[in-house]
């Protein structure tokens, strides 16, 4: 943080205001104009907009994951690479508020809000992806943990029983155990040596915004060192894609392998793909479990329509998991 010492304790005043239970509602404070954001449910999000300061605010959840100080150090990597292609990062502080806390700039833009659909658009998305993919721990000296990725076949498998433990085996699904049988009976390709590369992880594509020059991105609250190629599965699977085209994907693969000059990454992608059909899958029928037993502790309650929507995400990616191991 090298904020100067005044603009820092202008900007904590305001922390602590947030931080006093004033966080509800949209409202005028000592100059300053406050509008609270949706971001999930893990964060209280604000747009705060001063005389001086154009600021977003960014509350987190208290995990093991450090949320706030994983998207700090993000943010200072990409920063210190001159790459200009996220928020600014300004102030993190894991301590003093109710909340861990992270400050950053805004970034000017709207959401793109649909995936891509010209071969362009995805090209100006994998090119983004190969921006972030350049910062390495041999480039960069921010200390990064390890991304919420996978970067073997046994970390993959590794996801997935860890959405598992927290079902009872009598309370899983038949659908869910036969899918898992069938993952266990696939014989994976394994890799000997990856690259270690900058994952930003999250791809919802209300993360990405489309400003006046480039395309920038948010929300870096999973990021850290990974294998690049999972980043790339993981936008693949991701829900916000639920509606593009399967041929998409053997074209992304391609592309983006061509893009970084890596020949062993597209079996990589879609190894890390199938594996993260199958953690959707569990992934949903553990929220299924566990947020009727109020055991999902989150920030932001949930949707009123979020079992109907969960259920149908189970379905959808049961389906296309069973399919997709077929072919593995």
């Amino acid at each position: 943080m090298n904020l100067p010492p005044q603009q820092e304790q202008h900007i904590r005043r305001l922390l602590k205001h947030l931080d006093n239970g004033s966080e509800q509602a949209d409202q005028c404070w000592q100059g300053w104009k406050i509008t609270r954001l949706s971001g999930g449910l893990n964060n209280l999000l604000f747009h705060a907009r001063g005389s001086s300061d154009d600021l977003v605010i960014k509350f987190t959840i208290r995990d093991e994951r450090n949320r706030a100080e994983r998207e700090f150090r993000a943010l200072s990597a990409l920063e210190e690479a001159g790459l200009q292609i996220a928020p600014r990062p300004l102030l993190f502080d894991n301590d003093t508020f109710h909340q861990p806390v992270v400050v950053q700039t805004w970034i000017e833009g709207e959401p793109i809000g649909h995936p891509p659909t010209m071969d362009e658009d995805w090209r100006e998305l994998l090119r983004y992806y190969q921006a972030v993919h350049s910062v390495t721990p041999e480039t960069s000296s921010i200390g990064l943990s390890k991304a919420f990725s996978a970067s073997t076949v046994a970390e993959g498998w590794s996801l997935v029983d860890q959405q598992l433990a927290r079902i009872p085996c009598e309370a899983q699904p038949k659908t869910l155990k036969n899918l898992i049988r069938q993952f266990g009976q696939v014989e994976w390709t394994e890799w000997e040596r990856m690259p270690i590369t900058l994952c930003r992880i999250d791809p919802n594509v209300s993360n990405f915004i489309r400003g006046k020059k480039r395309l920038t991105s948010v929300d870096w609250e999973y990021s850290g060192w990974g294998d690049p190629a999972f980043d790339i599965a993981d936008l693949m699977a991701h829900p916000t894609y639920m509606d593009v085209d399967l041929s998409r994907w053997p074209w992304l693969t391609r592309a983006y392998g061509d893009l970084m000059g890596d020949p062993t990454v597209a079996s990589r992608i879609e190894i890390y793909y199938a594996i993260l059909l199958v953690w959707w899958v569990a992934r949903s029928a553990r929220f299924l479990y566990e947020v009727p037993r109020g055991l999902d502790n989150r920030l932001i309650p949930r949707s009123l329509d979020w079992e109907t929507k969960t259920r149908r995400q189970y379905d959808h990616y049961l389906e296309l998991a069973q399919s997709n191991l077929d072919i593995v």
